[in-house]
């Protein structure tokens, strides 16, 4: 089965979205008094990757919020923990994401993506844990078992509207080890920053602290305008004998995406003692200049393989690791990387078995490590191959091939001209059902699943596949001088229903449609919109076309279910009005779409 996102629908920020030029202005960095920041190109990308918790179990439901150049996006991880965002505009190659879970703390992440690819990350969310109480107006202190505190001073927290707060203060916590091997899924936005004369720097951590403070009934408290807490955080004796006598001390702010330069902390044996003036995730960190580190990772010469959730990983005694995941291609890009450091780059596969480690540097400009071949391999795996061919047994050129698991969704490189693919799974020690799916966009079709098990050993020859059957999921329309078909991963086509303001249907993406209909559609037949919008990309611009008024279009249902993980599908025709540089004339419209029950 191919899977959609159910993402939620901000009709009112499309809308304005659909008014912007292509040039957006850069976030208003006053309030940091951030002077020395380069504007940052607007590129479009695609990012996908998974929320996981402590235990490393998927977190369905999640919503993930992203970024853009234009606003945001929020979509919810589907029931193997996954997001997608799919050919959106970001700021200066990195996409800033906010996940949000009961029970949590909010998640950050800024993740350098690279123009035009599919990129991948993973966020561990971390558990809200009330590690004590304190009296607020003796004030005290409490600690976690790994030695991080939080002082709080007497008489100094309030409530959210301003106002003296004398109760008891709850106070949830985490400490985040800057040595832990998860590191890479704990961390909170990236290694980089704003420092206090407003320039962008490189960090290397000596651990991070998230704190929030509450009262009985959960609400949020804050520190006094005046009052001042302190933190002391546990410093790993693995980099302690790089530990200085003072570090800076960064507070993540969650508009921007990024660390701010704003205290200072004090080494006293093997920990590091400061105060601030609010809470918030807390970082210690050196700061340095950046530089820009890239290449590309092969399998024996060839980038056919499940690279794309690779992970790439980076350290170096002084500036600590940092890590990201290799494109389906084998590239990789650390956007923010330390200058003038040698340090160790290792490759892990999607078993977390290191499959390559070598040692680079020290660079003092940006810096491409060309191609990086791993050849002879040892560990298990199961090479994938086939062919995809069209109803008439003709090669597809561009076709999508998707890989799906019980637990993850991949999206692999396309097929080639003559229609071949291949891969190569690694045998994680137990055997995987897998199944892989052909999508064909030029002709709105997906072939039959083709089912295998990773195992220890033996390659596998899917043949070749034909591409014939309707597509599961896609969304297709003819309008003006533009035709348009959608489907996973270039685009979801969603269907929502609601008893009292009737359903809506349409795609989400770079691109967005949406019908709203006069009621709920109820089985087989005709209805009709109350309203309907679509905004398109035509060059560096953006063309809406809006109803007529009254609206001019009907919707024939021709397939129908209500239960979730089957479709609903159906044709539409009509009439609308192009209103982009006040033209506003009249095009027709027709199309047809299948879209999953959720």
């Amino acid at each position: 089965m191919i899977h959609l996102k159910n993402k939620t629908l901000l009709l009112l920020s499309l809308l304005a979205f659909a008014l912007l030029s292509s040039c957006v202005e850069e976030i208003d960095l006053e309030q940091e008094d951030i002077t020395n920041v380069t504007p940052k190109e607007i590129i479009k990308t695609s990012l996908y990757g998974k929320v996981i918790d402590e235990d490393n179990q998927i977190l369905a439901n999640a919503q993930v919020t992203l970024q853009t150049a234009e606003g945001s996006e929020t979509t919810t991880t589907n029931d193997k923990g996954q997001f997608e965002f799919f050919n959106v505009r970001v700021k200066g190659s990195s996409a800033f994401v906010k996940v949000s879970v009961n029970g949590k703390f909010d998640g950050f992440r800024r993740a350098d993506v690279i123009k035009n690819k599919l990129n991948y990350t993973e966020i561990k969310m971390l558990d809200r844990v009330i590690v004590g109480t304190i009296d607020a107006q003796s004030g005290g202190a409490v600690s976690t078992a790994s030695g991080a505190q939080v002082r709080l001073p007497a008489n100094g927290v309030v409530s959210q509207n301003g106002q003296s707060y004398s109760g008891s203060i709850s106070v949830a916590m985490q400490w985040i080890d800057p040595t832990a091997e998860d590191l890479y899924q704990r961390i909170v936005g990236d290694l980089s920053g704003i420092d206090a004369t407003g320039n962008e720097v490189v960090l290397g951590t000596f651990g991070m602290m998230t704190v929030e403070l509450s009262d009985d009934q959960g609400n949020e408290l804050q520190l006094a305008d005046d009052a001042r807490a302190e933190l002391t955080w546990p410093v790993p004796s693995e980099r302690l004998s790089n530990a200085p006598q003072t570090i800076p001390v960064w507070s993540y702010d969650e508009n921007l995406g990024t660390w701010i330069e704003e205290e200072l902390a004090t080494q006293d044996g093997n920990t590091f003692t400061g105060e601030v003036g609010h809470f918030s995730s807390w970082n210690l960190d050196w700061k340095g200049p950046t530089i820009e580190v890239s290449g590309k990772v092969t399998y024996n010469g060839s980038p056919g393989n499940i690279v794309s959730t690779f992970r790439v990983h980076v350290q170096s005694p002084l500036f600590g690791s940092r890590g990201g995941f290799l494109l389906a291609d084998g590239e990789f890009l650390f956007l923010r990387f330390p200058a003038d450091e040698v340090f160790d780059l290792i490759i892990y596969n999607i078993c977390g078995d290191v499959i390559y480690q070598e040692t680079y540097g020290p660079f003092n400009q940006n810096t491409d490590l060309g191609v990086i071949d791993i050849n002879n391999i040892t560990i298990e795996e199961t090479a994938v191959t086939g062919v995809a061919l069209d109803c008439d047994m003709n090669p597809i050129e561009n076709a999508q091939v998707q890989l799906e698991t019980e637990s993850d969704v991949y999206y692999l490189n396309s097929t080639a001209a003559d229609g071949t693919f291949d891969f190569t799974v690694p045998f994680c020690g137990n055997a995987v059902d897998a199944s892989v799916y052909i999508i064909d966009p030029d002709e709105m079709l997906v072939s039959a699943p083709q089912n295998f098990t990773v195992t220890s050993s033996g390659d596998i020859d899917l043949g070749n596949i034909a591409v014939c059957d309707q597509a599961a999921v896609f969304f297709e329309y003819t309008i003006d001088t533009f035709e348009r078909f959608y489907t996973p991963p270039n685009g979801f086509p969603y269907y929502s229903t609601n008893p009292q303001n009737g359903d809506r249907l349409g795609v989400e993406g770079s691109e967005f449609v949406q019908f709203s209909l006069d009621g709920n559609i109820t089985g087989l037949g005709s209805y009709s919109t109350l309203n309907h919008f679509l905004m398109l990309e035509e060059g560096n611009t953006v063309v809406q076309f809006l109803n007529t008024n009254p609206p001019d279009m009907t919707i024939e249902i021709t397939e129908y279910s209500d239960i979730p993980g089957e479709h609903i599908g159906g044709n539409f025709s009509g009439t609308v009005n192009r209103d982009t540089v006040g033209s506003g004339s009249m095009e027709n419209i027709t199309g047809a779409f299948r879209i999953e029950i959720r």
